[in-house]
């Protein structure tokens, strides 16, 4: 089964939604957010699409530059492609360009407070660039416990596991 390679823009509920990891209990409530109403066997313009693997075109490169740096990870692409549409510009699913990706491999390697961490910063660094201020406040009190849970795991969890 192919991967899903494109999203519509985040919102705060879809956000929180994925903090929570609510999707795994009602996966409707994200289908929206997921693209799940697409059909991706057409080549159709998309809000995002997924930065493993994606073509800038020059002219957009020429326009907008590169990834915005102080993303590291999670959220680069969604922010670029925001501002490719801001832009003018459009982002395109193409069917038929197809890559390959290991989704996740050298991550797992990593604690899961760090990537907690890290899905959180760009999370609310992408809110606070394209979201009214409160929106990223939320994020941020919601992010609070999954932190605390993820920093309890790793040193307290993990170390105890054989």
């Amino acid at each position: 089964m192919p991967l899903r390679s494109v999203r519509r823009f985040p919102t705060l509920l879809s956000q929180l939604c994925v903090v929570f990891k609510l999707a795994k209990f009602a996966p409707i409530i994200i289908g929206s957010y997921l693209g799940k109403d697409l059909d991706l066997t057409k080549e159709q313009e998309v809000d995002s699409v997924r930065g493993s693997f994606f073509f800038i075109h020059q002219r957009v490169l020429r326009a907008l530059g590169g990834l915005d740096e102080r993303y590291f990870i999670w959220f680069e692409e969604v922010d670029y492609c925001r501002r490719a549409k801001a832009y003018g510009f459009s982002v395109r699913h193409v069917p038929s360009i197809v890559a390959h990706d290991s989704i996740g491999q050298s991550f797992k390697q990593r604690r899961l407070f760090w990537k907690q961490q890290q899905m959180s910063r760009s999370m609310i660094r992408y809110f606070e660039t394209w979201h009214p201020w409160w929106q990223p406040l939320l994020l941020r009190l919601a992010w609070l416990p999954i932190l605390v849970n993820a920093w309890w795991v790793d040193h307290f969890v993990s170390r105890n596991k054989v």
